[in-house]
């Protein structure tokens, strides 16, 4: 007979009694583990919780670059159109719980607790008694996630996956719409080493009859059109079923950095004119441009009301850290999470057009990425490169990257181990006048987006 393992309290409190400590720690433990693609242990879990994914409304987002920005879109329209929206996004920019909200809030930390100590049982019966092995780390905060929205009711769920799509564990939801950003080379190890392979990967998140918005172009989305029509699903595309136009950059003044940018878009029919962003580079124009498109589809087809000026209001409040994020002006310092060669083409195509000339680069990377790609993609916009790493195990040592940068012709200016000590030496070389950006990893960018900014402008 089937159980459903209930919570007495809305806390999810109930369970074993282990101390707080004692189940972070039960969590943290579990990145030991890394990414191990499949759904088993996942449906094996929402079967034993009694499958508290059913009966949500999801927006399923994947795709190589632009997801988390897609997702922040995505997120403040439907929070001016009146909605409570739940999201759930990888990685987590500003602390740990962060990965999981309602209403912009994330999950309590009591919450949180009660929630692992129903999970952790479980997840010993599944490694031990059912032999499918332990869950990993992101597959415990999807069912965190799940459990949090059954409870909390959001009207609308934004979920992001975590790495692909077809065997990622978000993929345990039917969405309302299916959206797949740019697809490029990153984890090929996981997912393929060419773009066929990898757009099937991230194309694995379409179910039957669910419309598909998508910002891939080419092969990519060949794959994503053959897939869809397979499961009788639309596909909405960038520059065949919607586009973006008249695109412009908006300054407060000259030599100041942007202050955001504005387009037009349009697509079945109308066009809706002057929408601005705050978000800097081409590219997420493009990112807004889906966004719009899925609210379009969800106003017209009833699944909630989304009426034009919530479109128009919530890109303008739209912000998502890390992506070209101004943190100084004096001198001028972004921060960007650019991982992978396609991400980082299109930052460097950003800061020449945010600033002529050259810049001040603070790189630290994962030794897993493809580091040379990455590096050769910064090459041209870069005066020089300083060398750090961001504190985590998968990171590059220094050393080694200030070897790869001079292989591919960068001069090295500095190598820090410390990335905020990085930043420091790098705003001094440039002085008042000049520019920065600390790129080569999302991971860099958290370590230095609170105390880095502080350390710099108090000098």
């Amino acid at each position: 007979m089937q159980v459903r393992h209930k919570m007495k309290r809305d806390d999810g409190s109930v369970g074993p009694r282990g101390n707080a400590e004692d189940v972070q720690d039960w969590l943290q433990g579990l990145t030991r583990f890394g990414i191990r693609p499949g759904l088993v242990r996942m449906r094996w879990m929402l079967d034993r919780l009694g499958h508290p994914e059913r009966g949500l409304r999801f927006l399923h987002v994947a795709g190589t670059n632009g997801k988390g920005s897609t997702c922040a879109f995505l997120e403040s329209i439907l929070d001016a159109a009146g909605y409570r929206v739940g999201m759930f996004i990888s990685p987590p920019m500003a602390g740990e719980r962060s990965r999981v909200s309602v209403g912009g809030q994330a999950i309590p930390e009591d919450v949180l607790i009660g929630y692992l100590r129903v999970l952790q049982p479980l997840a010993r019966e599944l490694e031990v008694r059912e032999d499918l092995g332990a869950l990993t780390h992101f597959e415990v905060w999807t069912l965190v996630a799940l459990r949090y929205f059954e409870q909390t009711r959001p009207d609308v769920v934004v979920w992001e996956t975590g790495l692909g799509g077809r065997l990622d564990s978000t993929n345990v939801v039917v969405p309302e719409a299916a959206v797949i950003t740019q697809v490029g080379f990153d984890h090929m190890g996981v997912l393929g080493h060419t773009i066929k392979q990898i757009a099937t990967e991230k194309a694995g998140i379409i179910k039957e009859r669910v419309p598909v918005f998508t910002t891939a172009n080419g092969v990519a989305l060949r794959v994503i059109d053959e897939v869809a029509a397979g499961v009788n699903s639309a596909v909405w595309a960038l520059d065949r079923e919607w586009a973006v136009a008249d695109r412009r950059v908006l300054r407060l003044g000259a030599g100041l950095p942007p202050e955001g940018q504005q387009f037009s878009w349009s697509g079945d029919g109308e066009t809706i004119s002057d929408l601005r962003i705050r978000l800097l580079g081409a590219h997420q124009c493009e990112n807004a441009g889906v966004a719009v498109a899925v609210a379009r589809y969800l106003d017209r087809s009833g699944v909630v009301s989304v009426p034009g000026w919530a479109i128009r209001r919530g890109l303008e409040r739209a912000a998502w850290p890390g992506r070209l994020e101004v943190a100084g002006l004096s001198p001028l310092i972004l921060l960007d999470g650019a991982h992978n060669p396609d991400g980082a083409r299109r930052l460097a195509e950003a800061l020449r057009e945010i600033r002529p000339g050259t810049w001040g680069l603070v790189v630290g990377v994962l030794a897993d990425k493809d580091v040379d790609g990455i590096l050769s993609a910064l090459k041209d916009v870069a005066s020089w490169m300083i060398a750090t790493a961001p504190d985590t195990p998968r990171a590059m040592d220094p050393d080694s990257l200030a070897t790869r940068m001079r292989r591919i012709g960068a001069e090295v200016a500095a190598v820090c181990p410390n990335p905020l000590d990085a930043l420091e030496t790098a705003a001094a070389a440039v002085g008042s006048g000049g520019a920065v950006c600390v790129t080569g990893s999302l991971y860099m960018v958290m370590d230095v987006r609170a105390g880095g900014k502080l350390r710099v402008e108090s000098q």
